[in-house]
């Protein structure tokens, strides 16, 4: 599952999750903080440590994925992560072989009103993230889309674009 920050997928993964017994849910930023062995790094680290820094920690990504994928008795595991990283020095975008490394069946990519992600990224003081107009989240998340859009092509996957908040369908894709 992927979308801009602020879209609110991690929301809706953990109102989903209260209905389901059978899924995980695990985040991309758990997962690399949990291999670099430091679970109170701040998830701006993660996309503050330049390219070389966010290539590492794609590596770090795809590692504990791995274990906790040999580790879990769930049938069905919902990624949150992100196809593009807001740096503070523009767009990361997240190479298909990360994505490939964790075998998805199907690339779900939430969106919504750049407006309304905007205020939700102004309103949520726990995270620090770049200030972004209205015009620059709507880019971001048109990259981020078609980031997705390759993903799904290359890996032969479908994608399943669903707007935030929208819990029924997100429902229904992972039924």
């Amino acid at each position: 599952m992927f979308g801009v920050s602020g879209v609110g997928k991690s929301w809706m993964i953990s109102n989903v999750a209260k209905n389901q017994d059978d899924f995980a849910q695990i985040s991309a930023s758990k997962l690399i903080k949990e291999a670099a062995n430091d679970p109170l790094m701040k998830s701006e680290a993660l996309r503050t440590v330049g390219a070389v820094g966010i290539d590492k920690n794609q590596n770090l990504l795809v590692l504990s994925f791995n274990k906790y994928l040999s580790t879990t008795e769930k049938s069905k595991i919902l990624f949150d992560g992100h196809s593009v990283i807001d740096t503070d020095t523009g767009f990361f975008e997240i190479d298909v072989t990360v994505i490939q490394s964790i075998a998805p069946s199907t690339i779900i990519f939430v969106w919504d009103d750049p407006n309304k992600i905007l205020i939700r990224r102004t309103r949520d003081s726990s995270r620090v993230r770049p200030v972004r107009t209205v015009e620059e989240i709507e880019n971001y998340q048109s990259i981020a889309l078609n980031v997705c859009k390759k993903y799904s092509t290359k890996l032969n996957i479908p994608l399943i674009k669903i707007r935030s908040g929208d819990l029924v369908s997100l429902e229904e894709v992972i039924i």
